[in-house]
């Protein structure tokens, strides 16, 4: 798979991703790269302080210290990062962290569709597509 594979929303979109790509050295690493692909998206990526963040998604958990850091369900508690999104984005950053982890989080899938739009339905799709395969991007092209 090469990067002229994969579907962007915009063009910055795709130089964002490249740039998370190279500086977490995800190439093969399906989990890091659906995450990468995802908070690349300039509705994401500009929210965040990528020199604090330790992965695609360490900013989501901050200065996580243990299970005080749950709700009153057991989900992860949301950085403020989140909240400042639309719903569907805010879905869109729980389907990546739900793929990097397979863990509690709210990413209610069968709600999140019927809010979507197209954009972020594909981001979505496209997102599922490099997290199931175990491929190598090459960003040489």
């Amino acid at each position: 798979m090469t990067l002229g594979d994969v579907w962007f929303s915009s063009k910055q979109h795709g130089v964002n991703f490249t740039q998370l790509l190279e500086k977490f050295n995800c190439y093969k690493n399906p989990e890091y790269t659906a995450a990468c692909y995802v908070v690349s998206h300039p509705e994401i990526f500009y929210r965040i302080d990528w020199n604090k963040s330790s992965g695609p998604i360490g900013w989501y958990w901050g200065e996580w210290i243990g299970e005080d850091d749950n709700d009153e369900n057991g989900y992860w508690v949301e950085p403020t990062i989140v909240g400042q999104l639309s719903s569907s984005y805010r879905g869109l950053v729980q389907s990546a962290v739900e793929l990097y982890t397979g863990s509690k989080h709210y990413f209610d899938l069968a709600g999140w569709l019927g809010n979507a739009n197209d954009e972020v339905y594909r981001l979505f799709v496209q997102s599922l597509e490099i997290r199931r395969d175990r491929f190598v991007i090459d960003v040489s092209e």
